[in-house]
């Protein structure tokens, strides 16, 4: 009788059925185009600074790092100089904007993960990556406090919020990143068991977990999701809610489209390809127009003087621009020798790295030596020349210049790649 009325409730029900199941699988199925992930990316940077402020992740991951060793060890750390620069320690540990995105992030990528079959338990195949993991973490929680931001805060939201750290930062990023690659390589012609152990299979039922299983944990995923909206709905502000939120979409984002500047580095120093490198360039283009607009509201005449609240304009340090320099260099080795970035090593943890786990570690105790060291390194080298472009350029010529810049980044990259497939 079904194929006979095709208007019958059990017709109905199947065709729905066969919908759902077809956006399902377009969103947990094959992995999204890295473009795709650029422009969400873009667009949920901007909708965070109408929020709030642009998208960070170290801020409050140093700010963990205060309340571990004040509450776990007893040091007085709401007395150093870094945390009560930047009022760290004033609310309840995790109430804050920055930490519900990060948690969001996790949870995020954590729920994408499983529903897509591809959430397993990886460790390492040599035992030695644990100590680089550590090492490379370590190296980022440093870095990345010596530029007030990671490859967010000091490189992605820096140069779309029109300041010239961002640009600094940048090319200390790729000579980093270079640098890493160059290590890396070395280390696998001499020991060539040293990557992230795989699944054996892919799609359903990879790793550890049946398909079922993983099915079963992302909707515990999910449960939890609602949870602590909730929970935040009740003990936080809207803002609070929200961010979560869009943590929770960055996290399925990264997920879902591999999204991970060391990642780009790796694939454009190994193998040419280019293709996540212009993705960050997309998302850069959407966030310099959508950063522009939200910070010509709170400026309308830079030549006032004065800088719009939470933009990503970084103190480039003294000697010009150096410390910021060091950094990138620093920030971009340790990021390949850890196999992430910032955003990178959460997303990862959320999917079952092991190694991922232990470089969050390696930058909460990198956070440390830093905040411990900042009563010096501020005055002295640190604290410096915040450069915002309008206020030399005006408006029009500096989104005109940044936007320009990148377009010509963008076809000179793409010009290479397709240069490098032809003479393979």
């Amino acid at each position: 009788m079904g194929d006979n009325c095709p208007n019958c409730p059990i017709e109905e029900k199947r065709r729905e059925m066969n919908v759902l199941k077809g956006i399902y699988k377009k969103i947990f199925g094959a992995a999204w185009p890295v473009w795709l992930g650029g422009l969400l990316i873009g667009l949920f940077n901007v909708f965070e600074y109408i929020m709030k402020k642009p998208w960070g992740i170290t801020t409050a991951t140093s700010r963990w790092t205060g309340r571990i060793l004040y509450h776990w060890f007893g040091v007085n750390t709401p007395e150093w100089l870094y945390f009560t620069q930047k009022k760290m320690m004033a609310k309840t540990p995790f109430m804050y904007g920055s930490d519900s995105i990060n948690i969001g992030l996790i949870l995020g990528a954590f729920i994408a993960a499983c529903l897509s079959y591809e959430f397993a338990i990886r460790g390492p195949r040599n035992k030695r990556m644990y100590l680089q993991a550590f090492i490379g973490g370590f190296i980022i929680g440093y870095a990345v406090r010596l530029t007030n931001g990671c490859n967010l805060g000091s490189f992605i939201c820096s140069i779309s919020c029109l300041s010239l750290s961002g640009w600094i930062y940048w090319a200390g990023l790729v000579i980093g990143a270079f640098l890493g690659v160059t290590y890396i390589k070395r280390q696998i012609y001499r020991m060539p068991a040293t990557v992230e152990r795989k699944p054996e299979q892919s799609g359903r039922g990879a790793g550890k977990f049946s398909g079922k299983m993983q099915i079963f944990l992302g909707i515990i995923g999910l449960l939890a999701a609602v949870v602590i909206t909730l929970f935040y709905a009740r003990f936080t502000k809207a803002s609070v809610v929200v961010l979560f939120l869009i943590g929770i979409a960055f996290g399925v984002i990264l997920q879902r489209s591999r999204f991970c500047w060391a990642t780009c580095y790796k694939n454009l120093f190994i193998s040419r390809n280019a293709d996540l490198f212009k993705a960050i360039i997309i998302s850069m283009l959407v966030a310099t127009v959508g950063f522009s607009l939200i910070m010509y509201k709170m400026v309308p005449d830079p030549s006032t003087g004065v800088l719009p609240a939470y933009a990503k304009i970084n103190e480039i340090g003294s000697p010009f621009g150096i410390p910021h320099l060091i950094g990138g260099i620093l920030f971009g080795f340790g990021i390949i020798l850890t196999g992430g970035c910032a955003s990178g090593i959460l997303y990862r943890m959320g999917e079952g790295y092991i190694s991922l786990w232990v470089a969050f570690f390696g930058m909460l105790v990198g956070h440390g030596f830093i905040a411990h060291n900042w009563e010096w390194l501020h005055p002295n080298l640190l604290k410096g020349t915040k450069v915002w472009l309008p206020q030399y350029l005006g408006w029009g010529w500096s989104i005109f210049l940044t936007i320009s810049a990148l377009m010509l980044v963008y076809l000179w990259i793409s010009y290479w790649q397709a240069k490098t497939e032809i003479q393979k």
